[in-house]
This record gives structure tokens, sequence and C-alpha cells, in this order.
């Protein structure tokens, strides 16, 4: 994955946090000792990829209303990785084993 997709899906995971809870699910799963599998997820092209992330965002929190979707997606917008600007600093968040 590019350095700019993977900023801004760090950057959504942060966000997502408090409704959905990624790290203390990762933290439960982890108990398990799951066997981690690379996922794919194949596109026609750039121009699907906003109704692709409004699908899986749907899909996960499915009560998120449409402004609170809108404030976040312009929120990764804005903190989203341009030539020319500063990174943002990168939430932490556990890495699941390899």
């Amino acid at each position: 994955m590019g350095q700019p997709a993977s900023t801004t899906l760090e950057l959504l995971a942060a966000r997502l946090e408090p409704f959905y809870g990624f790290r203390s699910l990762l933290a439960f799963k982890q108990k398990f000792r799951p066997r981690w599998e690379p996922v794919y997820l194949i596109f026609p092209g750039m121009t699907s990829l906003p109704r692709i992330s409004l699908a899986i965002l749907r899909a996960y929190l499915p009560g998120l209303g449409p402004g609170e979707v809108r404030a976040l997606l312009a929120e990764a917008l804005h903190a989203a990785p341009r030539p020319g600007r500063a990174r943002p600093a990168p939430a932490a968040a556990p890495e699941p084993p390899q």
C-alpha cells in the first residue's frame, strides 16, 4: 500500500476508534492467536474508491449518519498528506503479528 493511502487509513482508524473500538477488538482477538492473512481489494479504478470506502464504512458503522460520515471523510481528506505539506503524526496502533 502506498504511503498516502496508509497514512489516510491510520488517520481514519484513529478517528473511528471511539465508535468501533479497533484497538480493544484487536487485543481481544489476540487471545485466540489468530492467523493473519493478507486481504486484497480489486477495483476498476481510482474513481470508484470513494463509493467503496463509503460502503465499507457503512458496513462497519451502520448507525453512522450522513453528517457524521461527511465530517469523518472531510477530516481524513484534510489531514491526508500532500506534496509540500508536512505529514501528520500517525496514531499509535498495535500492529498485527506477521
